[in-house]
Formats: structure tokens, C-alpha cells, sequence
């Protein structure tokens, strides 16, 4: 794992990269990038919680970062401060439906509850939003640039949670923000 860089423009989107202290997809951290250089502002929390990819971020990255079973287990002990978690197959920090219609395959169909996300839809929650106007302005810069972001919880605790329901590469090739012709573009098994 890498910290997201601009010169990464002609690699795999797929892979993860360190962005805002987090690992995601390269691809969705050019497409945030891309929204904050266009006057979004961002501050991300968390992105990918599968622990092996967390835990190799940590090491790498000196980080301290939680996996969902983390987050499930502290709940569990404390609930009093921390949040209740989805299971880590149903929520979209591991690639997984927990059956929100958002998420919808290449058809159009719905992705049911426990089912694989493609790897754009990854989980990203923004920090500190105390408002949901913080959110819209996101993502009115996002949708006016062509990236497909959407809040599948528009009220409560969970408002701050943004996904990408469409892959953000035709967009960056589209801006000129990624290489058309890159090195890898498999996607990771």
C-alpha cells in the first residue's frame, strides 16, 4: 500500500492507497481529490475497515485505524459510547449490501443484504459533519463534476456515510485526471 499520489495516475484504480489518513481505492480517492480541488471539502474517517488491509496500513503507516469487527466488539462492552456496527458482511467498509437499494448491481438490480459491492462502492464516512448541509455541498460538487456519490442514510446517525453507485474511472478519464491507458486495470480478487 502507497499514499495516494498524483504520479499514480497510469495505475490500477483498484488498489488501496492512503488518502486523508485512510486506505480506499485509489480510484475513489482521485475522485474525492478531484471534488476538493473544485472547492468540496472533505475530512475522511474511515473508508476500508477489513482488517487486513487495515492492519497493513497500520503497520506501514503508523496508524491506529479499527476494523468493523473492532467497532462490533466495542459496542458490545460499551454501548454507552460507542456506536452500534453493522456485521462485517453487511456493511460497505468491507464490500458487502447490507440490502440499502442503493446498491444496485451493472443491471440495475438490487445487490441483496450480504452480498459482494463492487470495489467503488466502498464505505466512506466524512468527519466532524455536524450538518447535513456540509454533505450536500459535497456532493453537489461531486454531481456537478459527473461523480455518481450518494448518501444512502439521509437522516440520523449514519447521514455522514457517502458511497459511489457508479465506477468513478470513465469520469477521471473524462477530466483528464487518470491516464485512459493504465498499467493494471484488473480488479483485485
Amino acid at each position: 500500500m502507497k499514499r495516494f499520489s498524483k504520479d499514480d495516475r497510469d495505475t490500477a484504480m483498484t488498489h488501496p492507497v492512503s488518502f486523508h489518513g485512510v486506505p480506499m481505492p485509489r480510484g475513489v480517492a482521485f475522485a474525492i481529490n478531484h471534488c476538493e480541488e473544485h472547492g468540496a471539502k472533505a475530512s475522511i474517517a474511515s473508508a476500508i475497515r477489513v482488517d487486513r488491509i487495515l492492519n497493513e496500513h497500520n503497520r506501514q503507516f503508523k496508524t491506529t485505524l479499527h476494523g468493523q469487527q473492532y467497532l462490533i466488539d466495542m459496542h458490545a462492552k460499551d454501548p454507552a459510547h460507542f456506536a452500534g456496527a453493522n456485521p462485517v458482511n453487511m456493511t460497505s467498509h468491507c464490500w458487502f449490501s447490507d440490502g440499502n437499494p442503493i446498491y444496485k448491481d451493472s443491471k440495475g438490480r438490487p445487490i441483496p443484504a450480504r452480498g459482494k459491492l463492487p470495489w467503488y462502492m466502498i464505505g466512506i464516512d466524512l468527519d466532524d459533519i455536524g450538518r447535513w448541509e456540509d454533505n450536500t455541498h459535497f456532493l453537489l460538487v461531486a454531481h456537478r463534476l459527473g461523480y455518481e456519490f450518494v448518501a444512502p442514510y439521509q437522516s440520523g446517525s449514519e447521514r455522514h456515510h457517502l458511497v459511489m453507485t457508479r465506477s468513478p474511472v470513465p469520469t477521471l478519464e473524462h477530466w483528464n485526471v487518470i491516464s485512459k491507458k493504465r498499467s493494471d486495470q484488473r480488479v483485485p480478487a
